[in-house]
C-alpha cells in the first residue's frame, strides 16, 4: 500500500489572462502576484516541510510568474511532487521549460479548456504537442456513490465523509494567506508564523474534527477533492485490517 501524501495548493498568482464570463474565481480583480521576497518566502516555508509532499500550483494563470521554472525546480530539489493547473494558454516553449524544471518530479499536468478564449481544437493541438504528449491523461473520477451530510445551514448536501482535506490539502494564496481547503476558510498567514504552525494549530484542528463529526459545509457540494478522498478511506481501512 502507498502512503498517503500531503498535499498543498499553491495558489501563486492572483491574476489571470483570461476573462472568462463563468470564472468562479474572479480574478479580473485579483492580486497579480508576489514580489520576489514573498517568493522566496514561500518557497523557503514549502521546501522545509519534512517528507515528500505534492505541490499543486495554481492560480489565476500561474505561467503569469515569470520565475515559475525555478519554483519548479527548487520544489523538486527539495524532494516534494510537483503539479500544475494552467490555461494552457502560454507558448510550448514556456511550458517545456516548466516540464524540464520539474522532471521526474512532475506529478500531473492539469489543463482547463476556456471556450470563450480559445477554440477546441486549438487547445487540443496544444495539449497533444510536445513536451505534453508523453505525459499520462490524468485519471478521471470513478463515478462512486457520494455521502450525503447536513451542511452548517441545516441543508443536507453532497459529499464524501470521512473528509481527508485536513490532513492531506491546504491552500496557500499569493497575498500569504493559508485556507483549509476550497471553502475559503482562512486559518492563518505565512507573514505571521510558518506553515507548520498553521498546520498544526488549534483553529485548524477543530475544522478536521467538525468534517470528521459530519458537519460540512455549503461548498462541500461542489468539491473536487472526490478522488482525494475515496483513496484516502479505502487506504485508511486497508490500514486498519492489517493491524487488527
Amino acid at each position: 500500500m502507498n502512503p498517503l501524501r500531503p498535499v498543498v495548493n499553491w495558489n501563486i498568482v492572483g491574476g489571470c489572462n483570461y476573462r472568462c464570463s463563468y470564472c468562479v474565481q474572479k480574478h479580473a480583480n485579483g492580486v497579480g502576484g508576489p514580489d520576489d521576497a514573498r517568493l522566496d518566502a514561500g518557497l523557503d516555508t514549502l521546501c522545509a516541510l519534512p517528507g515528500s509532499w505534492e505541490i499543486k500550483i495554481s492560480g489565476g494563470e500561474p505561467f503569469l510568474l515569470k520565475r515559475l521554472p525555478e519554483v519548479a525546480a527548487r520544489l523538486a530539489a527539495a524532494g516534494h511532487k510537483v503539479s500544475i493547473l494552467t490555461n494552457l494558454s502560454p507558448s510550448l516553449a514556456v511550458i517545456e521549460r516548466f516540464v524540464n524544471a520539474a522532471g521526474e518530479r512532475l506529478r500531473t499536468f492539469s489543463c482547463s479548456l476556456h471556450i470563450e478564449q480559445v477554440s477546441v481544437e486549438e487547445f487540443l493541438a496544444k495539449a497533444m504537442a510536445d513536451p505534453l504528449s508523453p505525459a499520462p491523461l490524468p485519471r478521471g473520477g470513478e463515478g462512486r456513490i457520494l455521502s450525503r451530510w447536513s451542511a452548517g445551514d441545516g441543508k443536507t448536501q453532497h459529499a464524501p465523509l470521512p473528509c481527508f482535506a485536513g490532513y492531506l490539502y491546504s491552500r496557500v494564496y499569493v497575498d500569504g494567506r493559508v485556507f483549509f481547503c476550497c471553502e475559503h476558510i482562512e486559518v492563518g498567514h505565512v507573514d505571521e508564523t510558518d506553515f507548520g504552525t498553521v498546520w498544526l494549530a488549534p483553529t485548524y484542528d477543530a475544522l478536521r474534527q467538525r468534517l470528521h463529526n459530519g458537519q460540512g459545509f455549503p461548498g462541500c457540494a461542489r468539491c473536487g477533492k472526490h478522488d482525494m478522498n475515496f483513496v484516502a478511506a479505502e487506504q485508511l481501512a486497508m490500514l486498519m485490517n492489517t493491524t487488527a
